[in-house]
């Protein structure tokens, strides 16, 4: 059976230029727009699928759906991602979801990795910001 692979995807008018496969947020604006994620601690809305330019309507893959996802460390197949400050995925270890019990930032949750990946790799993940608790 074929599968679409952007059931879950819709367009966001980007407010900054975002490169393929990033992390984004909600722009602080309007729930219309998005902006790369720049900090650990920034809530991920969805991963950007192409090159857009500021103004630019950006494919956003959005919870549920599974995207293609640039890698900012090693990652491991069924990882639990967060994302960096560059919008790239990383994994997140441990049982915090915002911060170490030392209140060092851990990055927010985006999903998990379908597919292991080296720094600057494109794999596959499943969108699930902040949707993902530890046991």
């Amino acid at each position: 059976m074929a599968q679409s692979a952007n059931e879950s995807w819709t367009s966001f008018r980007a407010t900054v230029s975002i490169g393929s496969y990033r992390v984004v947020a909600h722009a602080a604006t309007t729930g219309t727009e998005v902006l790369l994620v720049n900090t650990v601690t920034t809530i991920p809305l969805g991963i950007c699928q192409d090159n857009v330019s500021t103004g630019d309507a950006a494919p956003i893959a959005l919870p549920g759906s599974r995207a293609k996802a640039i890698c900012g460390a090693s990652v491991s197949a069924g990882a639990v991602l967060g994302h960096d400050t560059a919008g790239a995925v990383i994994e997140v270890t441990g049982g915090n979801e915002y911060q170490s019990l030392t209140g060092t930032a851990i990055a927010r949750r985006v999903g998990l990795s379908l597919m292991a990946g080296s720094t600057n790799a494109v794999i596959d993940i499943l969108v699930q910001p902040e949707m993902i608790r530890f046991l």
